[in-house]
C-alpha cells in the first residue's frame, strides 16, 4: 500500500545521498506536544537523519505544525484514513530511506545525543540489530520527574527476558532496517513488545540497551496505556508470549499461565509468599525446557530469570523472613547481577517488616 506524501514535505532524493537514519514519528492528537518532539530531533548532535512524521488523520493541528518547518529533513506523510499506531509506524517505515530506523512518539522528547550514542554503538557492534536505552518520565507540562528508568540487563540476557516482559522503551528504539520483521507492526495492544519479539524469531543479532537516558517519556492521561483495561493487556501479552513458550516446547495450562503472568503484573496486583512458591515452580519448568531445547544460552537464561526472581522477592519483603528464605531457595537465586547493596536493602526491608506479615495479597508501593 502506498501512502500519499503531503505536498509540502514530499522529498525526492534523486542523486542526493540517502540519510543514514530515519526517525519515524506517528502523530495523532498531540498538537500540544509535537513541536517539542520535532525540535528534539532537529537538535540532535548527529545530523545525518530524516524525520518522518506520519499524520494519522489527526483531527488537531499536528499536520499544520509539521508543515511550518522549512528543514528539508522533516517529511510529512498524511494518511487518507486513521490506521492507528501500528499502521502509522508501518507507513513511516515504508517510505524511510535510512539504513537505520528509529522511533519516537510525538509526545516524547529525545535527548540531544541520542542518535550519536546509538550510532556509535552500532558502529562498534556490527552484530547489534536493535538498540534502546533509558528514559525519564515527565508531566504533560514537560516537568521531569525524579529518577531514571534504566534497563541494566547485559545484552545476552535480553532475548530470554522478552519471554517474561518487554525490556525496551519504544521511544528509545533504533534498529537496522535489515532486521525488520515481516509485516512490521501489528495492530494489537503492546504492539512494540510484539514487534520486538518477532524480531527475535527472525533475526539472530544482538539486542542491547544503553545505560544512558535517551528519551523523556511524557505521561499523557489520554494515552492508550492509561486507558486500556488490564484484562485486555493480560490477553494481549499472553498472545505475544505464547509463541515464545512454544519455541521452548511448552504448552502452559491455566495455572502455569497465571504463574507466568504474575511476573509481569505483580506491581499492579501484589505478591505474597504463596504466589512466590508458584512462580518458583514455573521457573524450574522453564529451566528444564531450555535444557531440552537449548533455545537460549543457559547462563543468559538463568540471568534473566534471576533478575525477575529477585524483583518479585523484593516486592514480597512484607512477608519478612519468609521472603528471604524463599529467595534463597529459589531455582535461580544468585543469578541476578545485583550488588551487595541490593541484597542488604532487601534483607533490611524484609526484616523490618517481619512483624507485618500478611498472607493475603499486598499491593506494591504500600510498603
Amino acid at each position: 500500500m502506498t501512502h500519499p506524501f503531503d505536498k509540502n514535505a514530499s522529498l525526492t532524493k534523486g542523486n542526493i545521498k540517502a540519510p543514514r537514519v530515519s526517525i519515524v514519528m506517528p502523530a495523532y492528537n498531540t498538537a500540544r506536544f509535537i513541536r517539542a518532539a520535532i525540535d528534539s530531533v532537529l537538535s540532535q548532535t548527529y545530523k545525518d537523519f530524516e524525520l518522518i512524521v506520519v499524520d494519522d488523520r489527526s483531527p488537531d493541528d499536528c499536520a499544520a505544525i509539521c508543515r511550518s518547518y522549512s528543514d528539508v529533513r522533516v517529511r510529512l506523510v498524511s494518511l487518507p484514513e486513521n490506521l492507528g499506531l501500528a499502521g502509522a509506524r508501518n507507513a513511516g517505515i515504508e517510505v524511510a530511506q535510512g539504513e537505520f530506523i528509529g522511533f519516537l512518539d510525538s509526545d516524547d522528547v529525545a535527548v540531544p545525543d541520542r542518535l550519536a550514542l546509538q550510532l556509535a554503538y552500532f558502529d562498534s557492534h556490527s552484530h547489534c540489530i536493535l538498540l534502546g536505552g533509558g528514559y525519564r518520565r515527565m508531566h504533560e507540562d514537560g516537568e521531569l520527574l525524579p529518577g531514571e528508568n534504566l534497563f541494566p540487563l547485559p545484552s545476552p540476557a535480553i532475548r530470554p527476558m522478552l519471554l517474561l516482559r518487554n525490556n525496551f522503551n519504544a521511544s528509545t528504539l533504533t534498529m537496522r532496517r535489515s532486521a525488520l520483521p515481516a509485516g512490521g507492526f501489528r495492530s494489537i495492544f503492546a504492539e512494540d513488545y510484539d514487534f520486538i519479539t518477532r524480531i527475535t524469531a527472525s533475526s539472530t543479532g544482538e539486542m542491547a540497551n544503553l545505560s544512558e537516558v535517551l528519551t523523556y517519556y511524557r505521561i499523557n492521561p489520554a494515552s492508550l496505556s492509561n486507558t486500556t483495561r488490564r484484562a485486555a493487556v493480560r490477553d494481549a501479552l499472553w498472545e505475544i508470549q505464547q509463541p515464545m513458550l512454544k519455541r521452548l516446547g511448552l504448552q502452559a495450562n491455566s495455572d502455569e499461565r497465571e504463574a507466568h503472568q504474575i511476573i509481569s503484573f505483580a506491581s499492579y496486583d501484589g505478591i505474597d509468599f504463596e504466589l512466590l512458591q508458584r512462580v518458583d515452580r514455573w521457573l524450574r519448568k522453564l529451566l528444564e525446557a531450555n535444557t531440552r531445547t537449548k533455545l537460549y544460552d543457559d547462563a543468559a537464561f538463568r540471568m534473566a530469570l534471576g533478575d525477575a526472581w529477585f524483583r518479585l522477592c523484593y516486592a514480597c519483603s512484607g512477608d519478612g523472613a519468609l521472603a528471604i528464605r524463599q529467595y534463597m531457595s529459589g531455582c535461580v537465586h544468585g543469578w541476578r547481577l545485583d550488588t551487595v547493596l541490593d541484597h542488604l536493602r532487601f534483607a533490611a526491608k524484609a526484616l523490618l517488616r517481619r512483624s507485618y506479615v500478611r498472607h493475603g495479597k499486598m499491593k506494591l508501593g504500600s510498603k
